[in-house]
Parts: C-alpha cells; sequence; structure tokens
C-alpha cells in the first residue's frame, strides 16, 4: 500500500517535470529570485542595476537627509525636501 502511494507520487512528479513545473526552492543557475518574479524584471539584470535604478529616483531631503522619491519629493530653489515643511528655512 504504502509502495503504491510512492510510485504515485513519483508519477506525479514526473508528469508535471514534463508538463513545465519547476520547484519554487533551490537556487540553479536558470533561477530568478522572488523579487525579479514579482516586478516582472528581465533575468539579464543584477542586482547592482536595480539598486542603481532605484537610486537614481531618489533625492535627499536638505534639512533631514531623508531619501525620498523623486515624484513625491518637494524642490524650490534647487533644494530637495521631503515635505513642505522641511523645505522651508530654519529660523
Amino acid at each position: 500500500m504504502i509502495l503504491r502511494l510512492l510510485l504515485i507520487a513519483i508519477a506525479m512528479v514526473v508528469l508535471l517535470r514534463l508538463l513545465g513545473w519547476k520547484p519554487r526552492f533551490g537556487r540553479g543557475s536558470e533561477s530568478t529570485s522572488h523579487f525579479e518574479d514579482r516586478q516582472g524584471v528581465d533575468s539579464g539584470n543584477t542586482q547592482d542595476d536595480l539598486r542603481q535604478k532605484v537610486d537614481a529616483d531618489l533625492v535627499i531631503c536638505a534639512r533631514c537627509g531623508l531619501s525620498v522619491p523623486r515624484n513625491t519629493a518637494y524642490s524650490h530653489a534647487g533644494r530637495w525636501a521631503c515635505s513642505v515643511q522641511h523645505l522651508e528655512p530654519t529660523s
């Protein structure tokens, strides 16, 4: 009985592999990270390429030093700020 269940399980795994199923565990040379899968990033990009792409879209607040996405940051006279309050000059 146990031998029959084991053979059925092995047959199912072999069938799934033939159909193109790949297990999520293991890090072979052809597997990509889950981050790359979720983001739809081409597997030719390395993590350094991704980091540079993210860093290019960030600016640093002139007052507190916080890194903020460029599209949500405030700018005036060449200064970047994370909020309107930090954009105003200090007294």
